[in-house]
Protein backbone atom coordinates (compact mmCIF):
# COMPACT_ATOMS: atom_id res chain seq x y z
CA UNK A 1 0.00 0.00 0.00
CA UNK A 2 1.30 3.45 -0.92
CA UNK A 3 1.91 5.65 2.15
CA UNK A 4 0.69 8.74 0.29
CA UNK A 5 -2.52 7.80 -1.51
CA UNK A 6 -3.19 4.53 0.42
CA UNK A 7 -3.87 2.72 -2.85
CA UNK A 8 -3.41 -1.02 -2.60
CA UNK A 9 -1.35 -2.55 -5.37
CA UNK A 10 0.98 -5.46 -6.00
CA UNK A 11 4.40 -5.02 -4.43
CA UNK A 12 6.08 -5.26 -7.83
CA UNK A 13 4.17 -2.11 -8.88
CA UNK A 14 5.33 -0.10 -5.85
CA UNK A 15 8.72 1.38 -4.99
CA UNK A 16 10.17 0.31 -1.64
CA UNK A 17 12.17 2.88 0.34
CA UNK A 18 13.93 3.18 3.67
CA UNK A 19 15.45 6.02 5.67
CA UNK A 20 19.09 5.50 6.53
CA UNK A 21 21.28 8.02 8.33
CA UNK A 22 19.29 11.07 7.25
CA UNK A 23 19.06 9.84 3.67
CA UNK A 24 16.26 8.32 1.62
CA UNK A 25 17.33 5.13 -0.18
CA UNK A 26 15.89 2.23 -2.09
CA UNK A 27 15.29 -0.70 0.24
CA UNK A 28 18.22 -3.13 0.37
CA UNK A 29 16.84 -5.72 2.77
CA UNK A 30 17.92 -4.11 6.04
CA UNK A 31 15.84 -1.90 8.32
CA UNK A 32 12.26 -0.72 8.22
CA UNK A 33 10.76 0.27 4.92
CA UNK A 34 7.68 1.71 3.24
CA UNK A 35 6.12 1.73 -0.22
CA UNK A 36 5.14 4.51 -2.61
CA UNK A 37 3.47 4.26 -6.00
CA UNK A 38 5.18 5.83 -9.00
CA UNK A 39 2.36 8.39 -9.39
CA UNK A 40 2.84 9.77 -5.86
CA UNK A 41 6.60 9.76 -6.26
CA UNK A 42 6.35 12.54 -8.85
CA UNK A 43 3.87 14.72 -6.96
CA UNK A 44 4.32 17.39 -4.32
CA UNK A 45 1.86 15.50 -2.14
CA UNK A 46 4.26 12.55 -2.04
CA UNK A 47 7.14 14.73 -0.93
CA UNK A 48 4.98 16.39 1.73
CA UNK A 49 3.88 13.05 3.16
CA UNK A 50 7.53 12.04 3.57
CA UNK A 51 8.36 15.35 5.25
CA UNK A 52 5.70 14.60 7.87
CA UNK A 53 7.36 11.28 8.66
CA UNK A 54 10.96 12.43 8.87
CA UNK A 55 12.11 15.97 9.51
CA UNK A 56 15.87 15.26 9.51
CA UNK A 57 16.19 14.77 5.76
CA UNK A 58 17.34 17.71 3.68
CA UNK A 59 16.99 17.91 -0.11
CA UNK A 60 14.17 15.37 -0.02
CA UNK A 61 12.75 16.33 -3.41
CA UNK A 62 16.16 15.92 -5.06
CA UNK A 63 16.62 12.52 -3.45
CA UNK A 64 13.18 11.41 -4.65
CA UNK A 65 13.97 12.47 -8.21
CA UNK A 66 17.31 10.65 -8.11
CA UNK A 67 15.71 7.45 -6.84
CA UNK A 68 12.89 7.72 -9.39
CA UNK A 69 15.45 7.79 -12.21
CA UNK A 70 17.23 4.73 -10.80
CA UNK A 71 13.95 2.86 -10.38
CA UNK A 72 12.83 3.59 -13.95
CA UNK A 73 16.07 2.08 -15.26
CA UNK A 74 15.39 -1.19 -13.40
Amino acid sequence: MCITCRERSLQKNLIRFKFSESRLELYDGNGRSFYMCSECLHTKKGCNSLKKIVTKIQNLQEQLEEIAQIWVIK
